[in-house]
């Protein structure tokens, strides 16, 4: 398996238990957390296909492509989070913050994991 491949898989897993753990825990985690119950099942179901769909595109044909799309989406990601943290940090608890400010760090090391691979593999 090669680096992007390995990137892309662990990518993959990171989204999709974050999102499962979002979908599944949201009555739980709406209080700490100071989100809402739907929005956290939104983004819970979103991240758990987005994982899934990553993962499975991990393979040596569909690697590069998956991975330009796959680092495009998460610098997305990053600017969202940034955005709401820098923005409108009122909108979550303490909790909340840290727990997105983490989640957007391995996304963040993730996006630029991909990113150097494939300069690397560009030449």
């Amino acid at each position: 398996m090669t680096t992007l491949q390995k990137l892309l898989k662990g990518n993959g897993a990171f989204s999709a238990t974050s999102g499962a753990a979002l979908l599944f825990g949201a009555p739980w985690l709406n209080d700490s957390l100071g989100v809402h119950t739907w929005l956290l099942v939104v983004v819970g179901v979103g991240l758990l296909a987005y994982g899934i769909q990553i993962a499975r595109l991990a393979r040596p044909a569909t690697a590069v492509v998956a991975a330009k799309t796959a680092t495009m989406m998460d610098l997305g990601w990053v600017v969202v989070a940034v955005v709401l943290l820098v923005a409108v940090p009122q909108v979550m608890t303490t909790t909340g913050r840290v727990a997105l400010a983490l989640a957007t760090a391995v996304v963040a090391a993730l996006a630029a994991g991909q990113a150097a691979t494939l300069r690397r593999l560009a030449g």
